[in-house]
């Protein structure tokens, strides 16, 4: 019998595959949905993002402890054989970042995202002995800890504790012995490597997946002590730029003309390639600065107000504060305003978005306050200028000091000039109205 020619013989039938059952996305009235109106559950790319995110909020929180001297880091260094480098004294912590569904369970030595975190670890470990102080594993999710029979070698908790009570991996006793070896072999590592980073390993909970933006803004962001005061807008500003350096330095960014001349395989340190994955704590004051509204200035005035007085050459603000017996008050409470309004100005020019929510803001507070203290000053009918005055200052100086999210942070001198505009404006008044048209020195 002819034998079949090498080759020839007949391929396998391929198995039929199971046909996608889809349906027709209905809403409550029972017509075709809206698709945006429908979670997108079939595309974990948005999920993927946010975990990513994370990640870099996570560099954030070790830029903010440094930033505060809670950290003893000069600088970390973004995606760089780790996710995080935090450099010292010439040693390096290793830091992995690692996100988990709560109902997946607890962290455990077989759990795949904890092997891949313990590989890299023995990797750094081989490489660059003596060079990685710590190694850090960060998760929002828990690390298993259970003291069952069945459980407790499979615990990266229990592991480390033994770990730490020998001397030696051959000391280790049941079930931990094998505990290290499976490890070992899973990271495809040695025992004794493995042995010697888990000496050095440091389980972190970070924040939830949840709710990770906000615990940065305002726990680590708004613990420094220039941003105790801001309000929940400036923090998260401060906070979506700090997230944006670290996303940079954690990709190939670099903005430095020098990629176009440096040498690639240079062994100095200098490949601009390198340096934009190093990020100093000084990135974040930059970051408060840039999202900060500008101080305030007191602009300079060109004539004095006892010139424009002997000038009959009075404004709409001068005229009501002199009929309300407040002359004293005129030159500083002018200043102030003229003052405010190049401050608002400024303010415009670095906040171009939010310039309308924050004058609105600022001019409904100030009004509100002037509106009740002409109300609860009054005597006989009449309005007592001075008294107005005085309970203005002591209330608008109270916001400042003890409510700043009310009026943006905004200094005591702002809210008094911009007194001076709603005067300006003829909504303010410290006296009983007059006709201003009538009205002189």
């Amino acid at each position: 019998m002819a034998k079949k020619k090498a080759g020839n013989e007949p391929k396998p039938a391929k198995r039929p595959r199971k046909k996608r059952v889809v349906q027709v996305e209905l809403d409550d009235s029972g017509n075709v949905a809206n698709p945006v109106n429908v979670p997108d559950n079939d595309d974990p790319g948005d999920e993927t993002q946010r975990r990513f995110r994370y990640q870099h909020a996570y560099g954030v929180i070790l830029l903010t402890g440094m930033a505060k001297g809670s950290l003893p880091y000069e600088s970390i260094w973004c995606e760089h054989h780790d996710d995080y480098l935090a450099q010292s004294n010439g040693t390096y912590d290793s830091f992995q970042i690692k996100t988990r569904k709560p109902e997946l369970g607890h962290w455990e030595l077989t759990t795949d995202g904890f092997v891949a975190a313990i590989t890299k670890f023995a990797v750094l470990e081989t490489r660059f002995p003596g060079k990685i102080g710590k190694f850090h594993f960060v998760s929002n999710a828990c690390v298993a800890d259970s003291n069952a029979d069945g459980k407790i070698g499979r615990s990266p908790v229990h592991l480390k504790t033994a770990v730490l009570a020998v001397h030696s991996a051959s000391d280790l006793k049941a079930p931990f012995d094998t505990a290290l070896t499976d490890l070992a072999s899973s990271a495809k590592s040695t025992v004794d490597c493995v042995f010697g980073l888990l000496k050095r390993f440091e389980f972190i909970t970070g924040p939830s997946l949840d709710d990770f933006e906000v615990v940065l803004s305002h726990i680590h962001i708004s613990g420094i002590a220039s941003c105790s005061s801001y309000p929940a807008h400036q923090l998260n500003a401060i906070r979506d730029e700090l997230i944006q350096k670290v996303f940079d330095a954690s990709s190939n960014f670099v903005d430095d003309p020098a990629k176009h001349w440096s040498c690639l395989n240079g062994s100095d340190g200098s490949n601009p390639r390198l340096r934009a994955k190093q990020l100093h704590p000084t990135v974040v004051e930059d970051a408060i600065q840039a999202k900060s509204p500008p101080y305030f200035r007191y602009s300079p005035i060109a004539t004095k107000t006892d010139v424009r007085l002997t000038e009959n050459n009075l404004s709409t603000l001068e005229k009501k504060l002199l009929r309300g017996n407040l002359r004293q008050q005129m030159e500083t409470m002018r200043r102030r305003t003229v003052s405010t309004e190049q401050h608002l100005l400024e303010l415009a020019a670095a906040k171009p978005q939010e310039i309308r929510q924050i004058r609105n803001q600022l001019e409904s507070v100030v009004q509100g306050v002037c509106d009740d203290a002409s109300l609860q000053t009054q005597n006989n009918g009449h309005v007592s200028g001075p008294a107005m005055l005085s309970q203005v200052q002591k209330r608008l100086q109270k916001l400042a000091d003890e409510h700043p999210n009310n009026v943006h942070s905004q200094p005591y001198d702002c809210l008094v000039g911009m007194a001076g505009l709603l005067t300006e404006e003829c909504t303010v008044w410290w006296s009983d109205r007059f006709d201003l048209t009538e009205a002189t020195a």
